[in-house]
């Protein structure tokens, strides 16, 4: 396995991953456990603290950012943009994509911390793959 696929598989496919399986695992009552898992299906039930909470709720949220912004300098490292502004329309787009659940409260829940998360995930993955980009 070449350096370029490993590390597209640590950067992108293991947070997706991750998330995903905190979601299926340690979340209760989702629409994914009524339409996709089978009837019997209970998630581990951890007990209610602070940090707990931050895992349950925030650390996907953290996960799918660092994996999409980390896709997408991979993206751009392989269509060489060279566009100063890149990392910004990453940010926007991941720093969008949070928001709108703001306008949308009826299927999704907007959180401040989720948007914090989501912001550290896009330095994280910015400072491990995304500043060759700034020429």
């Amino acid at each position: 396995m070449s350096l370029f696929t490993r590390k597209l598989a640590f950067h992108i496919v293991l947070p997706l991953a991750a998330g995903v399986a905190i979601y299926i695992f340690f979340r209760q009552n989702t629409w994914f456990h009524y339409h996709f898992l089978p009837p019997g299906f209970h998630p581990i039930v951890l007990p209610r603290s602070p940090l707990n909470d931050v895992f349950i709720f925030n650390v996907p949220d953290f996960c799918w950012a660092y994996s999409l912004a980390s896709s997408l300098f991979y993206w751009g490292r392989i269509d060489r943009v060279r566009n100063r502004f890149f990392p910004v329309f990453v940010l926007l787009l991941i720093v969008t994509a949070e928001s709108l659940q703001y306008f949308f409260s009826s299927r999704f829940t907007f959180d401040w911390i989720d948007l914090t998360a989501a912001i550290l995930a896009f330095l994280l993955s910015f400072l491990l793959n995304g500043r060759h980009e700034i020429a």
